[in-house]
């Protein structure tokens, strides 16, 4: 079954923002200590997901858009994010908290592609939240 353009969209948004939480593996989730320091890591992982996202083509975003399973580079990415999505719920960081922490940060994203460009501009428009807890 075919996913509208819409979905595709939907779901890599889904997929980057639940990705928010690491810094692309280099830190340890257990050394961030502060909320200030989950939002940086954040920031770190979405510009890895954009540039995920920049690398492939039309054909890979439509075969993925076709697929139920989410690409390995970007299901990395995910599990990445919720070992610090866990740390921000362990160091008390609020949605409202985060919210402002990231959007605050959000001009640090770059992408050359529309549907990176989309996913920075959600996040400016702080749709989605970032964390659940």
């Amino acid at each position: 079954m075919r996913r509208a353009p819409t979905v595709l969209l939907a779901t890599l948004l889904v997929v980057a923002l639940a990705a928010c939480g690491d810094d692309g593996g280099s830190a340890d989730p257990a050394s961030v200590n502060s909320c200030e320091s989950l939002a940086d890591a954040s920031i770190a992982l979405l510009q890895d997901t954009l540039d995920i996202i920049d690398s492939m083509s039309a054909e890979e975003l439509a075969a993925m858009g076709n697929s139920e399973e989410t690409p390995p580079a970007l299901a990395s990415i995910e599990s990445r994010g919720t070992a610090l999505e866990d740390r921000a719920e362990e160091l008390g960081c609020t949605e409202e908290q985060m919210s402002a922490l990231m959007t605050a940060r959000v001009d640090d994203l770059s992408s050359d592609t529309v549907f990176g460009q989309f996913l920075i501009e959600s996040i400016r428009a702080g749709e989605g939240g970032f964390f659940e807890g």
